[in-house]
């Protein structure tokens, strides 16, 4: 799993939940997000700045101290990784490019995930081009 890290900042987007569907989308988003006990990426309150100036959102961060915080992984090590792991949402490879890709249609381009997203592609084509084909 990717994670945003506590401290710094980041270009992302803001959803506006609608009052008379808080309950059920907030449901939907910790079922969503929330699922392993502690949670890796506990909900945290922030305030985030838009055009219309400083709003509170939420957002969801790795916890540093959590049992499933992993650091110290070479990009390599990553890709690697992403290019194996799945889980109950897909694969981590394709986690990977849905987040590139919807980032990209927001107008952010974040140099660091297109170039892991390159080097998992890489590591995919070679293990396809690696694996026997059924003859």
């Amino acid at each position: 799993m990717m994670s945003l890290m506590p401290g710094g900042s980041c270009r992302g987007a803001l959803f506006r939940v609608a009052g008379d569907r808080v309950v059920e989308d907030l449901r939907k988003l910790w079922r969503r997000e929330m699922t392993v006990k502690p949670p890796n990426t506990p909900p945290r309150w922030i305030q985030v700045k838009t055009a219309q100036g400083l709003m509170p959102g939420i957002v969801f961060a790795a916890d540093r101290c959590g049992p499933n915080y992993v650091s110290g992984l070479t990009e390599d090590d990553i890709a690697v990784i992403l290019c194996k792991a799945a889980g109950h949402w897909g694969s981590g490879a394709e986690y990977l490019m849905e987040t590139v890709d919807q980032l990209e249609r927001l107008g952010i381009r974040d140099a660091n995930l297109w170039r892991l997203q390159e080097r998992v592609a890489r590591k995919l084509m070679t293990l396809q081009s690696a694996t026997p084909s059924a003859a």
